[in-house]
């Protein structure tokens, strides 16, 4: 992992990456109180929770994951934060869920990426994606443990199935794995390596 560069202006406090990083770069990506996100891959909810007080009382967002063990954390993490409109759904074989098309505004894939693409469901995840989105919708994605190469890969597979370049967040997302040697509940993030989160938009 990466340790913090001298003079980076990144701010060692979740709570202030979230206010004053995280959900600034979703909002300029074109998302809005009252979007309909799905933060697909999850896990414990670091970025459900940013991704839920952007989306409002008026909006909602589905915490979607294979492994139900993770919820409780979720749930506890959306209690602790004071939210109620997040939604937590295991896919149906997979991959698939259970939402109407056309109803979502935003589909975060974190440090996923490359499970999808060795486990051979990646082109059937972004399928998804794309019934689900509203055209013009936003796909945002964040990838780790993938080199230049197989990143280039990747986008080229994600414009294929649908998707056009939308920009680019440098530097925002935040490799949460590092929680493993620091805890669920640290606030600390000065360690955490970063990574730039890329945007997409669905066409028609």
């Amino acid at each position: 992992m990466k340790a913090t560069e001298e003079g980076d202006d990144m701010t060692s406090n979740i709570k202030d990456w979230r206010k004053e990083k995280y959900i600034p770069a979703m909002k300029a990506a074109g998302l809005k109180e009252g979007d309909t996100i799905i933060d697909y891959g999850c896990s414990v909810g670091n970025y459900t929770i940013p991704l839920a007080q952007l989306a409002g009382e008026n909006g909602r967002v589905y915490a979607v994951d294979t492994n139900s063990a993770v919820f409780s954390d979720v749930r506890k993490r959306v209690r602790k934060a004071g939210l109620d409109n997040v939604i937590t759904m295991i896919p149906e074989r997979g991959y698939r869920l259970d939402i109407e098309d056309g109803t979502v505004e935003g589909f975060i894939i974190y440090d996923l990426i490359h499970f999808l693409k060795s486990d051979g469901i990646l082109v059937s995840v972004l399928s998804e994606c794309r019934r689900l989105l509203r055209e013009g919708g936003i796909l945002s994605i964040l990838p780790f443990h993938l080199s230049p190469q197989e990143k280039e890969e990747i986008w080229r597979i994600v414009e294929k199935e649908g998707f056009a370049p939308e920009g680019v967040a440098e530097r925002v997302g935040l490799h949460f794995e590092m929680q493993r040697f620091y805890g669920y509940e640290s606030e600390d993030i000065s360690r955490y390596e970063r990574g730039d989160i890329k945007f997409f938009k669905r066409k028609r």
